[in-house]
């Protein structure tokens, strides 16, 4: 399911006939491929901000950067299916400012807009007793 970018916004920014032209199929044809790539680059992107967010993202101050993200990586996937040459530098460039963004994200150096930066994420360990203890940096009365 995409999240942070529609098929309809792809054909805004980039056009029907350009997206068909890229990805070399017919108007029913390449909306279904580009669906998928939409799909495929929703989980890149997934991949790299998991580790500090819950996903998907719904700070709607953050969808917009996430949508323009998605269309940096999408331009890019959709270019790399054309016959000949290369991605041109342009499209490039901005996938890899996307990856070098998401990174930064990865490694809590880039917050989205409209979130703590915290993940909500849980986990759980075991133990062989129920003699727990947390060390929170205060001392028995509770101040520091």
């Amino acid at each position: 399911m995409a999240y942070y970018l529609t098929t309809a916004a792809c054909i805004e920014r980039f056009g029907q006939a350009s997206i068909e032209q890229m990805l070399d199929k017919d108007e029913a044809e390449a909306l279904t491929e580009l669906a998928l790539i939409i799909n495929r680059n929703e989980s890149l992107i997934h991949s790299y901000i998991q580790t500090k967010y819950t996903v998907p993202i719904t700070a709607e101050d953050a969808l917009p950067l996430l949508e323009e993200w998605m269309l940096g990586l999408v331009q890019y996937d959709m270019h790399q299916r054309m016959e000949g040459p290369s991605v041109q530098e342009r499209v490039r460039q901005e996938y890899m400012d996307v990856i070098w963004q998401l990174k930064g994200v990865q490694k809590g150096e880039v917050t989205l807009p409209g979130t703590s930066g915290a993940t909500t994420q849980t986990g759980s360990f075991a133990t062989d007793s129920n003699d727990i203890q947390f060390d929170w940096g205060g001392d028995a009365e509770g101040s520091f």
